[in-house]
């Protein structure tokens, strides 16, 4: 699916790149990560540190990771890297679900690997069954995961002049 919708619309793309954060559950957790291990060997839920660099995930209600990219472009995050370990990251999908409508976030400097870029996250909530529920609530209930389009600056930039 994510790789089919890259591969139709993001051909000769490099500013724009999708991925899939799935909702992970305290309780589903262990589940997720042995099936993310399957797809993704050494695969664990992860945050970045300060001092220590990509560390094991500490304990949330609900964690985000990166499960899924297109187009592959290069060096990008870790597999496994907790979105909503950063707050302004968590405030957007957390708006994005409560409001069903897509959400950026402000300019975010990044690091891919030793580059540093400059990029928006657009996160779009996806829920069960489809569609967007009608009440706060069972939004919150029924959400799946995000899809997030990291929006490159410079890529974008490249892009839009060619």
């Amino acid at each position: 699916p994510l790789e089919a919708f890259a591969a139709e619309h993001l051909v000769d793309r490099t500013g724009l790149q999708l991925v899939w954060a799935p909702r992970v559950p305290r309780a589903r957790r262990a589940a997720h990560e042995a099936e993310g291990a399957a797809k993704h060997p050494g695969y664990h839920i992860i945050e970045r540190d300060v001092r220590a660099g990509f560390v094991v995930a500490g304990p949330r209600a609900d964690h985000f990771p990166l499960y899924d990219e297109a187009p592959v472009l290069g060096e990008r995050p870790p597999w496994g890297l907790d979105f909503a370990s950063e707050q302004r990251r968590r405030q957007a999908i957390e708006a994005a679900r409560d409001s069903g409508a897509p959400m950026a976030t402000a300019p975010l400097g990044l690091r891919l690997g030793s580059v540093p870029i400059t990029a928006i996250l657009l996160v779009h909530p996806v829920y069960e069954g489809g569609g967007r529920p009608r009440t706060v609530e069972r939004r919150q209930a029924l959400l799946r995961g995000v899809a997030i389009g990291v929006l490159r600056m410079q890529g974008f930039l490249e892009d839009t002049m060619a």
